[in-house]
């Protein structure tokens, strides 16, 4: 029996140890080991986690990029609006928004922030998460309890988030030396590529996701429920008109008779359509959709022919179906808002439906770059939309302060005059970005033409963006033009090194493009 004694000895020593590691790093070293949800939170409420003013609320906002306020960041994003409205609209009460939004996150992530940040004592959530949750980088923590676990225990233990740093500082000295340069980190999409043999999506693939998606959101409001925490849902908007899909597919089972059909009447659609013949190519379009309507490509070029065409009612359909049959999606679905609607309505909780309030604001009601930049991030001016609608949302609901106490005149009177309020400025950083970002979602869809118009434009209007370089290189070398290719790598060179050498890292296209043209110059 002394084994056992030996075990229970070990098993109690262990659970000491670990517990005390614990409680030493919470107490004493916390900073430097936070997550970034713990960081952002930080710098808006402070460190220690202060005691709650009286009255004080406190307004976390979860999700990816579109939440966070890509590509702007902080200062034009859905919580820097609301930080500058409240102080007018309810100048009486203390209201503290802390963004809790990352580029590239999803709802898993979502559900460990909101577990993370109870411990400053929230008063609302703001949802706006689910663009992000099909790349196999972010199904992995699905899919894989392992991981799953590897990302709640960096969630939840400041003990274990040491000893992720104190590895990965390790490996940086090992490969950069004493510089132990920062680079940054790809591991999930790495580990993915080897655990995925593709990263389309099949509707097999795609209930799962929507049932991970459920369950996630479910979490978030039984935590919330459990806690005393208000819940907004916001649902999710895409650009539709000028993103098409990634990757279309027919069913498999399709008839190879059935097929060639399609495919004919699909190419005398396009035909048609370049001699804008727009009705005639609509009408081919849905002669092949008669025979597959699953082809998210055809559902695109519908789209575009009905919309040029007069047709919109048709354009918004098809487009939306082309986005929701999309097999290697940027966009979320419409099932993804329809779970938010479900779970908002059973709960008694607020459902802003953003994606409603931009159609009704869009030409026609189809979504377009005006609102949203790219594919899923908000303009300024959409940013903008958002907030009114969740400022009205609350007022409407009795939450934060009463009707009456409500200052919605003195908040338009200062919005609409922003020469004598800096606050409400926007710098011309707006117009580049929604250049910059298309030309790196066309990059990304092999539009290269398109992409290197964008790119441009949206470089002359901020230089700064030094990224754009190196996509406009490769798009310029894939068009045939070395020339404007090797400026265009040498200007990223140029202006940093270590960004250059980081993207070609990530990016093996660009690497593969970079190479032929360094080794031209070395001729």
């Amino acid at each position: 029996m002394s084994w056992i004694k030996n075990l229970l000895t070990m098993l109690l020593s262990t659970s000491i140890f670990l517990g005390g590691a614990e409680f030493g790093f919470r107490q004493f070293g916390t900073r430097g080991l936070l997550t970034y949800f713990d960081e952002q939170t930080e710098r808006a409420l402070g460190n220690p986690i202060p005691a709650k003013a009286p009255g004080e609320y406190r307004i976390f906002i979860f999700g990816g990029s579109s939440a966070y306020g890509f590509p702007v960041a902080d200062r034009y994003s859905i919580t820097a609006w609301l930080r500058k409205s409240f102080p007018h609209l309810l100048p009486n009460k203390k209201i503290s928004v802390v963004n809790c939004g990352w580029p590239g996150k999803g709802s898993h992530q979502a559900v460990e922030g909101a577990h993370t940040v109870i411990k400053y004592r929230p008063d609302l959530f703001i949802i706006y998460v689910g663009h992000n949750d099909f790349p196999t980088a972010n199904r992995l923590y699905a899919d894989n309890q392992l991981y799953r676990l590897n990302l709640q225990l960096t969630y939840r233990s400041a003990f274990y988030r040491y000893l992720q740093k104190r590895l990965v500082r390790i490996r940086k000295k090992i490969v950069y030396g004493k510089s132990g340069y920062p680079e940054k980190h790809f591991r999930e999409e790495i580990i993915a590529q080897k655990v995925y043999k593709k990263a389309e999506v099949d509707d097999e693939e795609d209930r799962r996701i929507f049932e991970r998606y459920r369950e996630n959101i479910e979490e978030i409001v039984r935590l919330a429920e459990e806690k005393g925490i208000d819940v907004v849902f916001l649902s999710l908007a895409s650009n539709l008109k000028v993103i098409p899909p990634a990757v279309s597919s027919h069913p498999k089972d399709l008839p190879a008779d059935q097929l060639r059909d399609w495919e004919k009447l699909f190419e005398e659609g396009q035909v048609l359509e370049n001699q804008a013949r727009f009705r005639e190519a609509e009408k081919s379009y849905l002669a092949a959709s008669q025979i597959d309507s699953t082809h998210a490509g055809l559902q695109y070029r519908l789209g575009t022919a009905a919309e040029k065409g007069g047709d919109y009612d048709t354009a918004k359909q098809a487009y939306v179906l082309a986005r929701d049959l999309d097999r290697l999606p940027t966009r979320a679905k419409s099932e993804m808002n329809q779970i938010l609607y479900e779970i908002a309505q059973a709960h008694g909780m607020i459902f802003v439906d953003v994606a409603q309030m931009f159609d009704r604001l869009s030409p026609h009601g189809i979504i377009s770059p005006e609102l949203i930049y790219d594919d899923v991030h908000p303009s300024i001016k959409g940013q903008q939309i958002i907030v009114d609608e969740i400022l009205h949302a609350l007022h409407e609901h009795g939450k934060i302060a009463p009707s009456d106490e409500w200052r919605w005149q003195d908040l338009e009177a200062v919005r609409n005059n922003p020469a004598k309020n800096q606050e409400w400025q926007v710098d011309g950083s707006e117009n580049a970005y929604q250049y910059i970002l298309r030309g790196l979602h066309l990059w990304g869809r092999g539009d290269y033409s398109d992409c290197v118009n964008d790119l441009e434009k949206g470089i002359e209007l901020m230089p700064g963006f030094i990224e754009a370089y190196a996509f406009l290189g490769d798009a310029y070398f894939r068009l045939h033009q070395s020339g404007k290719a090797t400026q265009a790598f040498q200007k990223l060179n140029e202006k940093d090194t270590a960004l250059a050498e980081l993207l070609l890292r990530k990016y093996p296209e660009l690497n593969q493009s970079y190479q032929q043209i360094i080794k031209g110059l070395a001729r």
